[in-house]
């Protein structure tokens, strides 16, 4: 049991933890925001599960909750969904907003804001999906921390789809071969095999 209570971890998006002060938010205003982002694919259901285990009251979340909308980090979208009409709260303005944070060297190759959001409409238009808090964070990291190109990653994302694999993970070991081996891809599209075992 102690060993369990160890691994239980929650996905925090890094690039939010580092500079929510930025964003106008306190410690209480970011706590509640990661607990709807953690929520974000559930039906609102009331306060209680925002409040349970908080030294907040009702009154102070739902304050909050009004502030996050009114500093346009959140939104509400209204969905029927078997005939009943429920509220989700929308996140895409604030991992808009995140976009600002990205590293210095980032800027510094003349990487636009632009291109970095084509880069994660380019993933999202061949996943066919949006893309969640993690993968965002995954992808930015490799922007920022790895300074790997714009065309380098929507490269690799290529040779990923063209194997029917998603993961970040066989994407991020793609790259990692390309920038090894420092070599362009010619098509030649490698199994996944071969690219996760490394030859």
């Amino acid at each position: 049991m102690d060993n369990y209570i160890k691994y239980i971890q929650l996905p925090v998006n890094k690039i939010l933890f580092d500079h929510y002060a930025e964003l106008d938010l306190n410690e209480k205003s970011l706590v509640v925001l990661l607990r709807l982002i953690e929520r974000q694919k559930e039906e609102f259901n009331g306060f209680d599960s925002l409040i349970s285990g908080t030294t907040m009251t009702k009154q102070e979340v739902v304050g909050i909750i009004q502030d996050l909308i009114q500093l346009d980090l959140i939104g509400i979208e209204t969905k029927e969904i078997d005939n009943k009409w429920v509220e989700k709260y929308t996140f895409d303005t604030l991992y808009k907003k995140l976009e600002q944070f990205l590293s210095p060297s980032v800027e510094s190759k003349e990487t636009s804001k632009e291109v970095i959001s084509e880069v994660f409409q380019y993933i999202e238009g061949l996943y066919g999906r949006a893309l969640t808090p993690a993968e965002f964070e995954r992808i930015s990291e490799w922007l920022s921390t790895d300074n790997y190109d714009p065309e380098t990653i929507k490269e690799g994302v290529d040779i990923a789809f063209k194997n029917d694999v998603s993961s970040l993970q066989y994407v991020e070991r793609i790259l990692s071969t390309l920038k090894k081996k420092e070599k362009e891809v010619d098509g030649n599209y490698l199994k996944p095999k071969n690219w996760l075992d490394g030859e």
